[in-house]
C-alpha cells in the first residue's frame, strides 16, 4: 500500500479507536488488471485491525461484455478466494445499463448495514453511482483510476474530486491524464498496478 494513503486510513483508525471498515466498490469480478489489484489489496488488508467488504456493481453474466467459460471461471474463482479469508461480498444487481435506482438502494442499503469509513472505488461508473447513492452520507472516499479514458472529465473535476478524500492514479500515463482534466493534484498519489 502507498504510504501517502497512509495517513487517511491512521487518521480514520486513530479517530475511532477500533478496528477500520472498508468497503472496495467494483463493477464486476472479470479477469483485469482492476480486479486483481482489488484483489490484492483485499487480501492485503484483510486482518484483525480491519473488516472489509466487496460490494459488486454486476455478476459476469449481466455485464456488457460476453459471457465465456473463462469469465464466469475467473469470477468463481476470484469470489471463493476472498471469501475464505472472511472478506464479505455484496453483489449489488445491477444488469447492463439497466437497474440504475435499483442499485442506488442497494448501495444505500450496503452502506447502512455495514457504515464503513473508508469507501475505495475502482471505476467512474461505480463511483458516479455511490456519490449519488450516498448524497450527504459521511464517509472517506478513495477514487482509483485505471485508464487513461476518463469518460466523466466534468464529473471527476467538479463532483467527485470534491468527494475524494485522496485520488489514485496507476500508471503515469493515467497521472498526467488526471491532472490534465484538472483534477486536483494534491489528491492525487501513483500506486503502480500489480
Amino acid at each position: 500500500m502507498d504510504k501517502n494513503l497512509g495517513p487517511t486510513i491512521k487518521k480514520v483508525k486513530k479517530e475511532r479507536n477500533r478496528y477500520m471498515k472498508i468497503a472496495f466498490l467494483i463493477n464486476a469480478c472479470n479477469p483485469g488488471g482492476a480486479e486483481i489489484l482489488v484483489k490484492d489489496l483485499l487480501l492485503k488488508l484483510a486482518g484483525p485491525d480491519h473488516i472489509i467488504q466487496l460490494w459488486v456493481m454486476c455478476r459476469v453474466e449481466e455485464d456488457l461484455l460476453p459471457t465465456t467459460e473463462a469469465r464466469l471461471a475467473f469470477e468463481e474463482k476470484y469470489i471463493n478466494e476472498l471469501m475464505r479469508s472472511g472478506i464479505k461480498i455484496v453483489f449489488l444487481g445491477k444488469r447492463a445499463n439497466k437497474d440504475r435506482v435499483k442499485v442506488c438502494c442497494a448501495l444505500r442499503e450496503a452502506y447502512y448495514s455495514f457504515k464503513p469509513e473508508i469507501i475505495h472505488t475502482h471505476s467512474e461508473t461505480s463511483t458516479c453511482y455511490l456519490i449519488a447513492a450516498l448524497y450527504g452520507k459521511q464517509y472517506k472516499l478513495v477514487e482509483t483510476i485505471h485508464n487513461t479514458r476518463i469518460k466523466y472529465s466534468t464529473l471527476q473535476r467538479i463532483l467527485i474530486a470534491n468527494k475524494a478524500a485522496r485520488l489514485v492514479a496507476i500508471s503515469p500515463e493515467v497521472l498526467k491524464k488526471m491532472k490534465e482534466i484538472g483534477l486536483p493534484e494534491d489528491k492525487i498519489f501513483l500506486i503502480y498496478n500489480g
